[in-house]
């Protein structure tokens, strides 16, 4: 083969280098815009996974009688195991040869008497750091142990404490936008939950195609629907659920409000879409991994009113007996 041959040869090589070197940029490219792609598409179905099984979580149970019987934290006592160690070390002193020769001797005692009054002032400071640290604790342990045993007495202004001081709900950002909480005199509570809007709702299905695109459907609208109404009635089941974990109560009742239109003014209001009426024992004895929130409603007594085209509707709240002997005493 002759130079040029040669110079052929190399061009070639060198072009089939490059177009191999272009299809493993174009194959990394592909991949990693499929992953993206993948990525995105879980992190948006996962929202719909989440809300939809919002009703299978709850906080551990509060255990009140332990609480009660915790003892008061121990007072801390002054430790001297610092100024023990430097006087020690002050009266065990034996200046070496170095010392000796250069005279240091004195000085030598001087500053190791100087550490004993330092170790003192430390050990103080100390003390009075676990000092501090024992009288909030101590202070935090006598409210605790009170709430305990008013909250194991079945005292309504506890329940209302309790429910107050827990991060619990705060913490729970799908249940809603917020809750408010009512405590009667015979231990029953009232919850309103502020759920999210249909607005709020993924209303949209996503896959990944081969090509590494993203492909974005509209929900139908009684599938859309039917998702939502198990978010709803998820929240119910898991606001109950947190209540009875938190809280010896046995019956409350659970009212979860949209803001809707109101027909009457025609601005939005804040209007009852699902109300129910849960006894502990009845939630108890439900299994919440597998059971359908909607369907469950059948085992409480509540106002629900939905349509496969058109969702829930505005409904009455559930009253407690409380409510009910109230509103009878008023007529």
């Amino acid at each position: 083969m002759g130079w040029r041959g040669a110079v052929r040869t190399l061009g070639a090589i060198a072009r089939q280098a490059e177009r191999d070197s272009q299809r493993r940029r174009k194959t990394l490219a592909r991949a990693e815009a499929y992953k993206e792609a993948t990525n995105t598409v879980d992190n948006y179905n996962d929202i719909s996974t989440r809300l939809t099984s919002i009703h299978k979580a709850c906080s551990k149970l509060t255990d009140w009688r332990k609480i009660a019987d915790l003892p008061p934290p121990k007072k801390p006592t002054k430790s001297d195991e610092l100024s023990n160690k430097a006087h020690n070390a002050w009266l065990n002193y034996k200046p070496n040869i170095f010392d000796q020769f250069f005279k240091l001797t004195e000085k030598r005692k001087e500053k190791l008497f100087r550490h004993i009054s330092e170790a003192e002032q430390k050990e103080k400071d100390q003390f009075q750091e676990l000092l501090v640290a024992y009288n909030e604790d101590l202070e935090k342990w006598k409210e605790d142990s009170s709430l305990a045993k008013r909250i194991m007495a079945k005292d309504p202004s506890s329940y209302k404490e309790a429910i107050a001081s827990s991060r619990t709900f705060a913490e729970i950002a799908d249940l809603g936008t917020g809750a408010k909480f009512n405590v009667f005199d015979d231990g029953t509570i009232k919850i309103v939950v502020q759920v999210h809007s249909e607005s709020a709702f993924p209303k949209d299905n996503y896959t990944v195609l081969k090509s590494g695109r993203v492909s974005q459907k509209q929900t139908p609208k009684s599938e859309f629907y039917q998702k939502y109404q198990t978010y709803i009635c998820g929240c119910v089941l898991r606001m109950a659920s947190e209540i009875f974990s938190l809280l010896p109560v046995d019956l409350i009742s659970v009212t979860a409000v949209d803001m809707l239109v109101d027909p009457a003014t025609g601005h939005l209001k804040q209007q009852p879409i699902v109300s129910a009426l849960i006894p502990r024992e009845t939630l108890k004895g439900m299994d919440l991994e597998f059971l359908s929130p909607a369907d469950s409603m059948k085992n409480f007594v509540h106002k629900m009113s939905f349509k496969k085209m058109s969702g829930l509707s505005v409904v009455e709240e559930v009253l407690l007996p409380a409510e009910l002997q109230k509103v009878s005493s008023e007529a």
